[in-house]
């Protein structure tokens, strides 16, 4: 089985998408940086800054896929792991048991972070379903 050129503009999406997911948190979309005093007088972070720290991790996880990806010549794993993780960060920033979630007022800046995540996710998920597509069919 042979790495086509497709398959390589699939992964660079997919490395594209790590990236975006990797440094919104961190450069043009950082989670709120207000503290929140807790009863006892101390002060802790907002929610949506763990969300920020848990998608700039699951970010470098979707680059390292990618540049694995690149060097693989069959992407059928490396599309399953993009899909999973993928929905890991969508999930990151929501109100449900699975998620850690963002701060409740639409005007805090976490929400752009949000905006951005579900983006990359949205994106990667794409590519990691196309790549399952192809390795399924250059398998017969």
């Amino acid at each position: 089985m042979k790495t086509s050129m497709k398959d390589n503009v699939v992964v660079a999406v997919n490395l594209l998408a790590g990236f975006i997911m990797t440094a919104a948190p961190k450069i043009w979309a950082k989670p709120c940086g207000g503290m929140m005093t807790l009863e006892n007088g101390n002060e802790t972070h907002m929610r949506c800054f763990y969300s920020g720290q848990a998608l700039v991790i699951l970010g470098i996880i979707l680059l390292v896929n990618a540049l694995v990806m690149f060097l693989a010549k069959n992407k059928l794993q490396g599309g399953i792991v993009a899909i999973v993780i993928s929905v890991l960060a969508a999930l990151v920033t929501t109100d449900t048991g699975l998620g850690i979630g963002i701060c409740a007022h639409a005007n805090m800046a976490c929400h752009v972070m949000t905006s951005w995540s579900r983006f990359a996710a949205g994106v990667a998920i794409i590519t990691g379903i196309i790549l399952i597509v192809f390795s399924i069919k250059d398998k017969k």
